[in-house]
């Protein structure tokens, strides 16, 4: 897979993420991760996205600054990758079971 491909997957595995757990959330199914069920009683959705959302932009610009340096970060974006994909496939496996 190309670097770029790599990059376009990330972002878009993130957007699928958000997008599948605002699914399950208006489906009746709970945030499973403690941080960010606490932040989304405490402070609502919206805000928890947007702070993930810029984090996970934080992290692939620091990535992308540091991989002119460090080549085999690279890999690092296909291990991301991979793990957002389970996420989703496990968030998405929720909502149709229910």
């Amino acid at each position: 897979m190309s670097n770029t491909l790599a990059v376009l997957t990330y972002l878009v595995l993130n957007l699928a993420d958000m997008f599948s757990t605002m699914v399950g959330l208006r489906a009746g199914l709970h945030e499973i991760s403690p941080v960010p069920a606490w932040g989304m009683a405490t402070f609502g959705e919206l805000p928890i996205y947007t702070l993930k959302e810029g984090v996970i932009l934080l992290l692939l610009v620091a990535l992308l600054v540091l991989v002119r340096r460090y080549p085999w970060l690279w890999r690092t974006v296909h291990i991301w990758n991979l793990l957002f994909a389970l996420v989703v496939a496990f968030n998405l496996m929720q909502v149709v079971l229910g």
